[in-house]
């Protein structure tokens, strides 16, 4: 019930990534970086690994979740346009959407 869900998808130890109807796409791949990013920490190139089970592997996938309502207070961007334009005006008021945010990667963080 929050900015991301998945579900078994029968390989052991691997998860399919659910989208959420309010979100937009591009929100996924920005959090897939971050889902990286942590299996990296975890176990760095020619290092130990570190204490405690692996995550699980996330794939990517057009499934959506119909799970919660969608998280209030996000930056307008975070939510899908389409979504976002049908909402009444007192659903965006209760939305309590936040300014455009950057989702944009620093090159340095992706190596």
């Amino acid at each position: 019930n929050g900015m991301s869900s998945d579900e078994p998808d029968g390989t052991p130890g691997q998860f399919r990534v659910l989208g959420k109807p309010w979100r937009d796409p591009k929100v996924t791949k920005f959090l897939g970086v971050f889902d990286a990013a942590y299996v990296r920490l975890r176990a760095p190139p020619g290092q130990a690994v570190t204490r405690g089970p692996m995550p699980g592997r996330r794939v990517t996938t057009n499934a959506m979740s119909k799970e919660g309502p969608a998280v209030r207070g996000l930056p307008v961007n975070v939510y899908d346009a389409s979504w976002y334009a049908r909402r009444t005006a007192l659903e965006k008021q209760e939305l309590q959407v936040d300014a455009i945010h950057s989702l944009a990667i620093d090159a340095q963080f992706l190596r």
